[in-house]
Parts: C-alpha cells; sequence; structure tokens
C-alpha cells in the first residue's frame, strides 16, 4: 500500500477539491472539441480537395457548393452551414439558390430530400453533393424520357395521319 501521505489530495478543502475536479473536467474534455473543429476543417480540406472550382469556403462555418449535373443542363448551389456541434450532432443547414433549369416544385422536392440528408450525425457534406447530384441525374433522366416518350407520341401520330 502506498503512504497515507499520497492520498493527501482527497482532503483538500472543498472549493480547491471542486475547482481541481472543475479543471480535471476541462481538461478531459477539451481535446474532444478539439477533434470536432479539426474533423470539420478535415472534411472541408477534403471536400475542397474533391469538388475543386465548385467548393468556395466563406469562412470556418459557411461553404458554397456548385452541384450540377454531367452536361451542366442542371444545376443547383448549395450554401451549407455548420452549427457549434457539427458533426456530433446534426446542426447542417442546407440552403439552395442559383437554380439551373429546375421549377420550384423541383427545388421543394430536393430540399425535402436533403432535410431527411441532414438529418444524419457525423460528417456529411459529401454524401449531401452526392445525393444532390444523383437528384439532378434522376430528373435529367426523367425528363429526358418524357420529351422521347411526347417525341415518340408526336411520331406515331403524324404516321396515321
Amino acid at each position: 500500500l502506498p503512504p497515507l501521505s499520497s492520498f493527501s489530495f482527497l482532503f483538500l478543502p472543498f472549493s480547491l477539491s471542486f475547482s481541481l475536479s472543475f479543471l480535471f473536467l476541462v481538461v478531459l474534455l477539451f481535446p474532444f472539441y478539439l477533434i470536432f473543429i479539426m474533423s470539420l476543417e478535415e472534411e472541408l480540406l477534403a471536400c475542397s480537395a474533391i469538388l475543386g472550382d465548385d467548393f468556395i469556403k466563406i469562412d470556418d462555418h459557411h461553404v458554397s457548393i456548385r452541384v450540377q449535373t454531367d452536361d451542366e443542363a442542371r444545376g443547383v448551389t448549395l450554401c451549407l452551414s455548420f452549427g457549434p456541434t457539427y458533426p456530433s450532432s446534426p446542426s447542417l443547414t442546407v440552403t439552395l439558390s442559383d437554380p439551373l433549369s429546375l421549377s420550384s416544385t423541383q427545388l421543394r422536392s430536393l430540399s425535402l430530400n436533403l432535410e431527411s440528408e441532414c438529418k444524419k450525425e457525423g460528417e456529411i457534406v459529401l454524401e449531401v453533393v452526392t445525393a444532390v447530384r444523383d437528384w439532378l441525374d434522376e430528373v435529367d433522366g426523367e425528363d429526358g424520357e418524357s420529351a422521347e416518350e411526347e417525341s415518340g407520341e408526336e411520331g406515331r401520330g403524324r404516321r396515321v395521319r
């Protein structure tokens, strides 16, 4: 057993003991706070490398990302705002701006789709960008199919005449 004098810190007055406990908690929890800050910075750095010129960092908690289809026929700009608890809890806010070839109904649909994406925990920026790109490709494909059907119906109509 260690000598009794090594446990003397247990007998400190309450106020000093409380101060040491508080200091211990701060020292214990501060690294986790730094991890969240570092993970956001690392995520934004990775996004910048992957997305290139389509990624614009406005400040430490706001970025702008342009997402378009491969043929650049449709697109939208995502304005992302990171809350103080991101990425440990869902605190990402997405605002859509500068729509290209998208109706207001389509923008509402995309916005509803993104609400569920933003409720996820963790680093989700690239997931959001991928979800928007997939959604744009899906809408582009649907419009292409409906245009083909209309032209096919018109063609059949002409043949009958």
